[in-house]
């Protein structure tokens, strides 16, 4: 690829207006949502974030999970929030399914 080429940094840079640091970066899957009408629709269950440091996406909505009343579990390793985020759709799809 040519060095005006498109790269997984370039499109990092433009999603947030600026350079990103790729190891202030990890992974936030969203295990719990609570009941109350502010948390509605701002997470989907199973739903996995890039957060930086301060637990806020750097770039689109810029949500912040620590400030709703969801529970995430948050970890740099890819494997790992993928196999969690299906464990917890699943878990919430059995559930509906018996209900």
């Amino acid at each position: 690829m040519s060095e005006t080429g498109l790269t997984a940094d370039r499109v990092l840079h433009v999603l947030n207006g600026g350079p990103v640091d790729l190891a202030d970066l990890e992974l936030c899957v969203i295990t719990e949502i609570g009941d109350g009408r502010w948390t509605q629709g701002v997470f989907i269950l199973g739903e996995v974030l890039v957060v930086n440091r301060d637990g806020r996406e750097p770039f689109g909505g810029q949500r912040k999970p620590g400030k709703w009343d969801v529970e995430a579990t948050y970890t740099k390793d890819w494997a790992e929030a993928w196999a969690l985020s299906a464990q917890v759709r699943a878990s919430h799809q059995s559930g509906e399914a018996s209900q």
